[in-house]
């Protein structure tokens, strides 16, 4: 099956970034910069930063980018190519379900009986016949859970190098205006002080 060879470039692209993020000179991407902002949602309802890396990086990396159109592709065309089958599927299923009700409606207990059995025999034969239709589609499911699941790997594997420069680059100028802000706090604390031992109780 073809979604099945996609799993070797996915795989090829986290065992060469395992091996070569040290190595690589990484630009600060645009969702890191001073002029983006991302609020914290529990809900995580607002864009999800690693998304936003990626997808940065990807928009620079050929190899990345041709991965994500080729996922796209694949994603897409999954509705047409199940299309067939899934139409023929539920025709016959629609068929049996249609016989089974009419078959209900036979008085006769001995023709209803006989008829029943006939319904019962075909669409088991019917069942066993497309087994290898629903093999099929089993399997395309799971290799496209493979797919997402080696994904999302491959997108924390390409963006911890960019998170952990930017906390590198930034981490040290975060630190001066806590400083700061923390004397303005002990000089208030200590303007307070001073005028609250001014006060004499009763």
């Amino acid at each position: 099956m073809k979604i099945k060879f996609m799993l070797f470039p996915i795989i090829s692209l986290i065992g060469l970034s395992c091996n070569n993020k040290t190595n690589d000179k990484l630009d600060v991407p645009n969702a890191l910069s001073e002029s983006e902002s991302y609020e914290i949602s529990s809900k995580r309802s607002q864009i999800n930063l690693v998304d936003a890396l990626y997808a940065d990086l990807a928009e620079k990396t050929p190899e990345l980018d041709h991965l994500e159109k080729n996922i796209v592709a694949m994603l897409r065309s999954k509705e047409d190519s199940l299309e067939k089958f899934q139409s023929f599927n539920q025709k016959n299923e629609t068929y049996y379900e249609d016989a089974i009700f009419l078959k209900k409606q036979i008085k006769d207990s001995l023709l209803r009986n006989k008829i029943n059995a006939l319904i019962l025999k075909s669409s088991l034969k019917y069942k066993a016949n497309t087994k290898i239709q629903h093999d099929l589609i089993k399997k395309i499911d799971q290799q496209i859970i493979a797919i997402h699941d080696l994904h999302a790997y491959l997108k924390i594997v390409k963006t911890l190098p960019l998170i952990e420069q930017y906390q590198r680059i930034h981490h040290k100028a975060t630190v001066k205006p806590l400083e700061g802000y923390l004397k303005e706090v002990n000089k208030t604390l200590k303007l307070v002080d001073t005028i609250t031992k001014k006060i004499k109780t009763p």
